[in-house]
């Protein structure tokens, strides 16, 4: 187990820490919002700019009370103030997992400097689980992202007196990414075309795919020398489990929702074990 992290410490007192938590899980509900927009028309090749917000049904462009992130959708009981189609509860449910992974985020750490590095990459493996749970493939825009977020880390370590843990990182992401990859392989046969296609398109997916688990294994590594393997370990052994016992549609379903919550699981453990 590496160093707890030495650097800027989020605030001088308990006040202050609570209100940056608070902060970054009201942060987090907006961006959830701003997620879903991105999980919707990204893989479509849509603008996430224009049109504005609008109901697919009716076309009515909603208004900004319609738009406040969870209570909308509760105010309104699922459905467009408009024409009366049924909202999916994905919206309410990617602004609500987005709120509560920044909140555990912030509270899990005890140095400010990592956080935004952390929530960027939070953010894009959130829209990349729910693009992937549409069976739609995961937009390089969105992997990328990710990628810039986990690669701010290496100005961090340097910063704050421990270089050290770039190698962890290092060996988390070629990790996490390989074992995506073995992933991939166990679960064919249940994937969509975009998982399981020949040739291009198929390489392409699985190097979108492993960019992201790169992404979070560099983060799990950088935290706590340990994660770095037990991420890789756990995508292997979810993937291998599920795969045995259950060979029903919904099995890459359970197997992205499990991967996902035990991915930021190992990473804000590492963020609390060197606090």
């Amino acid at each position: 187990m590496g160093p707890g992290l030495q650097s800027l410490p989020m605030g001088s007192t308990a006040s202050a820490r609570v209100l940056i938590v608070v902060f970054s899980g009201l942060f987090g509900l907006m961006i959830g919002s701003f997620l879903n927009v991105v999980v919707y028309r990204v893989p479509r090749g849509m603008s996430v700019v224009t049109p504005p917000s609008h109901c697919p049904n009716c076309q009515r462009e909603l208004a900004a009370l319609d738009n406040v992130p969870l209570l909308s959708w509760l105010a309104l009981r699922g459905r467009c103030r408009f024409c009366g189609t049924p909202i999916s509860p994905r919206y309410p449910v990617v602004e609500l997992a987005t709120g509560l992974v920044f909140l555990c985020l912030a509270w899990s750490l005890g140095t400010a400097d990592p956080l935004l590095s952390l929530l960027v990459v939070a953010g894009a493996s959130i829209a990349a689980t729910a693009i992937d749970l549409d069976g739609l493939a995961v937009p390089w825009s969105v992997a990328i992202a990710a990628a810039v977020g986990a690669g701010s880390l290496a100005l961090v370590a340097p910063l704050t007196g421990q270089p050290g843990r770039l190698g962890w990182a290092a060996v988390g992401g070629v990790a996490a990414a390989l074992a995506a990859g073995g992933m991939d392989v166990v679960l064919s046969g249940h994937g969509d075309a975009h998982e399981t296609g020949p040739g291009d398109a198929g390489r392409a997916h699985w190097a979108r795919r492993a960019a992201l688990a790169a992404s979070l294994g560099w983060c799990a590594g950088w935290l706590w020398a340990p994660g770095a393997l037990i991420l890789a370990g756990w995508v292997v052994t979810t993937g291998l489990a599920i795969r045995l016992i259950v060979r029903t549609p919904p099995v890459r379903s359970l197997a992205l929702l499990l991967i996902g919550l035990g991915a930021f699981g190992v990473v804000i453990a590492g963020a609390l074990l060197n606090t």
